[in-house]
């Protein structure tokens, strides 16, 4: 056997290998160990450090980013409010990102109470107070144009038939609106959802077609316009012009839906090109002297063909195609209290 310094080396016929044995002291294995943790206490360190600086890069970019869409929006905003405004505008509050994430639970899908195109509608809580906050998934410029025209438009109105707008937040691209929250739901759900239609009687209909005509009627003593897409007047499509009677064509739309309860664009589901539009089936109902085929069959039980006769028509002239042909909605609104009264 050859022996150098702490090292031994024998061979063994039976196992056929080599083998190599460093007989090493206890305190030496010791001071491996504990070096070695210490290197793996050290890495672990450098890598909470690293991932804290990440994480505080994320959150700086972020609140940067929050800080130019807030200045961005707001002075748009301002900037709106004075060109159309005349002083009239109401005091709106500024919700930060955070404060509405907390209100909503982090925009909990399950507290969706609305959804509409590319928006979503959350139930939320603030102070005590229930809102309801409008959220976008997109950022194109038709939806954000579309944001503050209408609060702009709303800071500025006080009427019953019209629904109150608390503030918004503008700390994203696309602003948040945020609106007292109406516990009975929306119009849009009682006309188009099958388990509430039914429920809606053809005198509730009626009541709410009047309440809509007047609340339109004292925005346009205010010279304010409005409309949303899928009932926007197609002469403001061609000619980028926003007039009243926009408004008169937007509002046409609706009363056909109460009187219907369909949807002023459906998709088609036998895949056939294009969809379904209700100022199209309308019109060719009215040429075709159909007019009376239109109706929502609940509607007939409790109604009389008069009055639903009456609406159609109405529907009929607030959508013609040259907007000079149509009626003002204070003429809306005066015809249609001459209706309720005829029953």
């Amino acid at each position: 056997m050859l022996q150098a310094n702490s090292f031994s080396y024998s061979r063994k016929p039976e196992v056929g290998i080599d083998r190599i044995e460093e007989n090493r002291p206890k305190d030496l294995d010791f001071g491996i160990r504990v070096t070695g943790q210490a290197t793996q206490l050290m890495a672990i360190r450098l890598l909470m450090a690293c991932g804290c600086n990440f994480s505080c890069v994320i959150c700086l970019r972020e609140k940067r980013e929050r800080e130019q869409w807030f200045l961005k929006n707001g002075a748009r905003l301002l900037q709106e409010q004075i060109s159309n405004c005349d002083g009239k505008v109401k005091p709106l509050q500024f919700f930060s990102l955070k404060e509405l994430s907390k209100a909503t639970n982090n925009f909990d899908k399950r507290l969706i109470v609305g959804s509409k195109y590319t928006w979503a509608t959350y139930k939320g809580s603030y102070e005590g107070r229930t809102i309801a906050v409008r959220r976008s998934s997109c950022c194109r410029e038709y939806n954000i144009d579309f944001v503050f025209n209408e609060i702009v438009m709303l800071s500025q109105l006080n009427h019953r038939n019209v629904i109150r707008i608390l503030g918004g937040c503008f700390e994203t691209a696309t602003p948040m609106p945020v609106f007292e929250f109406i516990c009975n739901g929306s119009l849009y759900q009682y006309i188009h959802e099958k388990d509430l239609l039914s429920r809606v009687s053809w005198e509730d209909r009626l009541r709410i077609a009047t309440g809509v005509a007047d609340a339109l009627a004292y925005l346009h003593t205010e010279s304010i316009v409005v409309g949303t897409y899928g009932s926007v007047d197609p002469d403001y499509c061609s000619t980028g012009q926003v007039t009243e009677k926009c408004d008169v064509y937007s509002y046409g739309v609706l009363l056909l839906e109460l009187l219907t309860g369909k949807k002023a664009v459906e998709q088609r589901d036998t895949g056939e090109h294009g969809g379904f539009l209700l100022v199209d089936f309308a019109i060719s109902s009215e040429k075709e002297n159909q007019l009376h085929l239109i109706f929502e069959s609940s509607i007939l039980k409790d109604s009389n063909m008069e009055q639903l006769m009456a609406c159609a028509e109405l529907a009929i002239k607030c959508i013609r195609w040259k907007p000079n042909e149509r009626p003002t909605m204070k003429e809306v609104a005066q015809e249609l209290r001459q209706i309720k009264i005829s029953s």
